[in-house]
Parts: structure tokens; C-alpha cells; sequence
């Protein structure tokens, strides 16, 4: 019951995601990315793809995209 957070670069941008170093773990996508020096909502982290054990780039789902 507490807050997490996670820090991350935003490497690129594929379609409808922003794609992250920031770590996302099965149970914890769904909160808010922020940019927070901009106190800038940026979209909700839902899902990471892993490559044969290599660290994953989570993918964040655009703001725009959540609110059209």
C-alpha cells in the first residue's frame, strides 16, 4: 500500500507508445508516467517486452490516446 516509483529515459517512439528504460513489472503497469521537471502528465506504462534475458524497454500509452 505504498508508492512506487521508478525512474526511466524515453528511448523512442513506436505507434501509440513511448517507449522507456523505466522498469515495468507484471502488476505494477496501469499508474501515471510523469515527466517531472515538466509536473507533465505523459501517459499510463502498460506493458514491457523482454528479449532473451536482456533488460526490458516498457512501453508507456500516450496521454492522447487515454484522454482523446
Amino acid at each position: 500500500n505504498g508508492i512506487t516509483i521508478t525512474e526511466g529515459i524515453i528511448s523512442g517512439i513506436e505507434k501509440d507508445y513511448y517507449v522507456t528504460s523505466a522498469k515495468i513489472d507484471h502488476g505494477n503497469s496501469g499508474g501515471a508516467a510523469i515527466v517531472a521537471k515538466d509536473d507533465c502528465y505523459l501517459g499510463i506504462p502498460t506493458w514491457a517486452l523482454n528479449l532473451g534475458g536482456f533488460e526490458s524497454l516498457g512501453r508507456i500509452l500516450k496521454t492522447d490516446l487515454v484522454n482523446p
